[in-house]
């Protein structure tokens, strides 16, 4: 899927315009771009994954913690076994058309981080 690699710029142009984190290919062996932002307690995640159909599957996560979500994400990352704190809720919202023009696939990731995060 070397379609996903020439959207990156717009995605880093989104999250730049709207003071959200990015990251891509977050998930072992595959190609997706990921929005995040921290609220009080929770970690709100919007997540663009590419399909073979050349579109994006966007799902929103919510990782709500009992108390300081940087903290306690950042140990589970670098301390081998340390638990995941977090209850993590999952809903998928829509999927984008890829063969749209670049400009309205933006029109679209925005009006999703706008609304989403």
């Amino acid at each position: 899927m070397d379609w996903v690699k020439r959207y990156e710029g717009l995605f880093k142009e989104v999250a730049g315009e709207y003071g959200v984190r990015m990251h891509h290919d977050t998930h072992y062996d595959a190609l997706n771009y990921e929005f995040s932002k921290v609220v009080g307690s929770d970690i709100y995640r919007l997540d663009f994954q590419p399909t073979v159909r050349k579109s994006f599957v966007v799902t929103r996560y919510t990782d709500s913690f009992p108390v300081f979500p940087r903290a306690l994400r950042f140990l589970h990352n670098v301390i081998p076994l340390f638990p995941y704190l977090a209850k993590t809720n999952e809903e998928r919202l829509e999927e984008l058309d890829a063969n749209n023009d670049v400009s309205r696939l933006k029109e679209e990731v925005v009006r999703l981080v706008r609304n989403a995060l």
